[in-house]
């Protein structure tokens, strides 16, 4: 009833409906010249496109006496239009020590395929650093040098092989300082209460009779 092609997103359902507009005999429902349904009168289909590509529908009618045979054709085309699903996990350690190695994480999905992961380190006096990212099994990982002391965020960008572009900055760690070293100062005078000290700085020793 509707010869317009159609775009929809990946795992949809269509209803797929045909009837005569003028003429009268039997029906044929076809999806990529697979038939799908055949009866009289209208013809209804629910059908599912789970794969990416471009399908043809095509509804076909026998002659009768009174009516030649002929055929309608659409197409339907699913296209991934969902972006990637980013969720952010654990900085270890947080809080990490100034120019220590700090590991981060994020569990980063799509439903077709993930094509790019880009993470982006911002330290506290603005540099910024983009580390290496490897995958495991949908988890993403990197490892930076903290460079400076104070709270540092991460930016976390993904794309799919659809183009559709996720982002999230939830995710940071502390970098302390590292821990400072004890001082002291010793005394210049003699601590021994049995010296005595002369005027040229030498000591005296001084025996009783």
């Amino acid at each position: 009833d509707n010869t317009t092609n159609l775009t929809v997103p990946l795992n949809s359902t269509v209803n797929i409906t045909a009837f005569f507009v003028l003429g009268e005999g039997v029906l044929q429902l076809f999806v990529d010249d697979l038939l799908h349904n055949e009866g009289m009168g209208v013809l209804s289909n629910l059908t599912l496109f789970p794969t990416l590509g471009i399908f043809n529908i095509t509804a076909s009618a026998f002659a009768t006496q009174n009516f030649t045979d002929g055929s309608t054709t659409l197409f339907v085309t699913p296209q991934d239009m969902l972006a990637p699903t980013i969720q952010p996990n654990v900085c270890l350690p947080d809080p990490v020590t100034v120019s220590q190695d700090v590991t981060c994480n994020a569990t980063i999905t799509d439903n077709v395929q993930v094509e790019t992961i880009i993470a982006t380190v911002t330290f506290f006096n603005g540099t910024q650093v983009s580390p290496s990212v490897v995958n495991a099994s949908s988890i993403y990982s990197f490892t930076a040098n903290a460079l400076v002391t104070g709270q540092a965020s991460i930016l976390w960008t993904a794309n799919d092989s659809a183009s559709n572009s996720a982002s999230d900055t939830s995710q940071g760690f502390t970098v302390q300082s590292s821990s400072g070293s004890g001082s002291g100062s010793s005394s210049s005078g003699n601590s021994n209460p049995g010296s005595d000290s002369g005027g040229g700085g030498c000591a005296r020793e001084i025996f009783p009779k």
